[in-house]
């Protein structure tokens, strides 16, 4: 007699156990991988021999362990960041990018899992331009 009535319990066990999925509210579990591209052009080009790209005189990423990497006068355009490793949910990254030359355009991206997730440009000006774009994984 007891066995009949434990079957009914086992039963709705094993369809539970195998119905349920783990939900992690969609992000990847081993973590995100983030990819920040900078652009820097000057305004007009013609006044620079006719180059395009400006170098940027300050760049800083976060890194996957929360630290900044920081870098002086870096040519653009540059991608990095893929190559660093899987960045943790809840992590807070930012991008800061700073050109001191004149009339220089600045594009931050910032690209997650390969997709373009927060970006802005900010417009040359007479001395300077910085940008800082933010995001919460």
């Amino acid at each position: 007699m007891k066995t009949k009535s434990i079957f009914p319990v086992l039963l709705v066990f094993v369809i539970t156990f195998f119905s349920c999925t783990k939900d992690d509210g969609g992000s990847n579990a081993s973590g995100d991988t983030i990819n920040y591209v900078i652009k820097a052009t000057y305004d007009n080009p013609n006044d620079h021999d006719g180059r395009t790209n400006a170098e940027v005189t300050h760049l800083a990423l976060t890194t996957p362990s929360g630290s900044s990497s920081v870098s002086e006068n870096c040519s653009t355009p540059l991608s990095i960041g893929s190559e660093w490793g899987k960045y943790k949910s809840g992590m807070t990254v930012r991008a800061t990018c700073e050109s001191v030359l004149s009339h220089v355009t600045v594009t931050v991206e910032i690209w997650r899992n390969g997709v373009l997730w927060k970006n802005q440009t900010v417009l040359g000006g007479n001395y300077y331009t910085d940008v800082t774009v933010t995001g919460t994984l």
